[in-house]
């Protein structure tokens, strides 16, 4: 959790808690509308002495703007206020752009890609003014960026818990993405652990899945029977993908509980769905895919599919709903197709990329950090 250090100079609880390098994460206030970005006057500083064997231990853990920081206020509208309140948001909104590029990240791990980021004021390293330094929203985005593995895979399952009758079916969104700048070909596999008897499988196998460079396939509704002989109890559904049998590089897995049976039903372990119109070259439907990188400076590619040759534009808008710029617009090829936005000449800020064919529209946000 991140919490702000406090005020008039005195480090409060929980902030003041330092057992370890991670837990109870405290964030100070700069006034970046100063040059150098100061120490707010107001913002605590450290050392605190709340840990195990009662030595300094340094305070905050980093900084954010905290000084005529923009807020909504209630009614509607907006007001500009200063405090370590104001800049805790700032360290919460890193954290969800880390989350949103990289979920599998832990808690700690996620602290550290802000620590290892931060934009070091004050004296050279930690200090008890500036912590780590100022925290760096792009920075630590690229950095959990570049931590994930080249492919990853996840499964999302519908209706979790799920509770499944013997000889019946459940299911779920499966999820493959290439996170590398180049086009990457795996094999994806299915293995159960099975109550009572260990790991089982695969029971499905998918050779040479072909990735384009960040390109991501979602499958939703994807239906997994389960055989009325099987084994009644808690199972662990897992998903890898890599160079199978042995070279895995990502899975991901969750919990089924299959129940006793109704009479009949499936008589196999029968997975329907996933890849099913993936993996020809030619999509069956329009798509359009998370732009890369995201957030960017100052440069980002976008990514879309069209199942046909048809009339389509890829357009930019800020958020007042103002378009900024055509990228693409015309007769476009089927297939796969990739267009590079230059963004030197546009400030900071969020912008949406407006995808449109005769038969419908597809909007993406990208965030353009400079």
């Amino acid at each position: 959790m991140l919490f702000s250090v406090g005020a008039d100079q005195l480090v409060v609880n929980p902030a003041s808690r330092a057992t370890d390098d991670y837990r109870n994460c405290s964030i100070g206030a700069v006034d970046a509308n100063q040059p150098g970005w100061p120490i707010a006057y107001f913002s605590a500083r450290g050392p605190s002495y709340c840990t195990p064997d009662g030595s300094p231990a340094i305070k905050p853990e980093f900084v954010a703007p905290g000084v005529n920081i923009r807020s909504s206020v209630p009614g509607g509208g907006y007001a500009y206020y200063s405090g370590v309140s104001m800049a805790c948001p700032h360290g919460a909104g890193v954290v969800a752009l880390i989350k949103q590029v990289n979920p599998n990240l832990t808690p700690d791990e996620i602290k550290q890609i802000i620590y290892d980021t931060a934009y070091d004021l004050g004296p050279p390293g930690e200090d008890n003014s500036y912590g780590w330094g100022m925290v760096d929203a792009y920075e630590a985005v690229q950095l959990a960026w570049s931590q994930l593995p080249p492919v990853s895979i996840d499964m999302i399952p519908d209706n979790a818990p799920i509770v499944v009758q013997l000889g019946h079916s459940f299911t779920f969104t499966g999820i493959l993405s290439n996170n590398s700048d180049s086009s990457q070909i795996g094999d994806v596999w299915i293995m159960l652990d099975v109550p009572e008897y260990g790991v089982y499988g695969p029971i499905k196998r998918y050779d040479n899945v072909a990735l384009a460079s960040h390109h991501t396939i979602t499958v939703p509704g994807i239906t997994q029977y389960v055989p009325y002989y099987a084994p009644v109890g808690l199972y662990n559904y897992i998903a890898y993908c890599g160079d199978f049998p042995s070279v895995v590089v990502d899975s991901a897995s969750f919990e089924f509980d299959a129940v006793t049976p109704s009479a009949g039903g499936a008589d196999e372990w029968s997975l329907s769905g996933w890849f099913a119109d993936d993996l020809s070259n030619i999509p069956s439907k329009m798509a359009l895919f998370a732009n890369h990188p995201n957030p960017f400076n100052a440069t980002t590619t976008i990514s879309f599919r069209l199942p046909e040759k048809m009339a389509a534009t890829v357009e930019i808008f800020n958020l007042l709903g103002e378009k900024v710029i055509i990228l693409a617009e015309g007769v476009l090829d089927a297939g796969s197709h990739n267009i590079t936005w230059d963004a030197s000449n546009y400030s900071s800020g969020i912008y949406l990329c407006k995808f449109s064919t005769p038969a419908e529209s597809k909007t993406l946000r990208m965030v353009l950090l400079k």
